[in-house]
């Protein structure tokens, strides 16, 4: 579906983290996606595997970033998220 909106990056909400969330980021990221774990905006009823979710995603898959942080991310592109790029400096 992110390639009918010429998107290179996915963000990723949800339930369960070490589930739903994990097996979509992954897959995500395998198709060459950049992606963003909200890490605020996830939830897991298992809070170790939700924290080891967080850390692996942060050490190899993407960013992991607050919904603050995201929002304050995407108001500093010019011309919203459609002109956002995926950068570590914006963390």
């Amino acid at each position: 579906m992110a390639e009918e909106y010429s998107s290179d990056t996915i963000i990723y909400t949800g339930v369960d983290t070490c589930i739903c969330v994990e097996n979509s980021l992954r897959e995500g990221f395998n198709n060459g996606y950049d992606v963003i774990l909200v890490e605020d905006a996830v939830a897991s009823s298992w809070s170790e595997l939700h924290k080891a979710v967080l850390m692996k995603a942060r050490g190899s898959l993407g960013l992991v970033s607050t919904t603050e942080q995201l929002i304050d991310m995407l108001q500093t592109t010019k011309r919203g998220a459609s002109a956002f790029r995926l950068s570590t400096e914006s963390l």
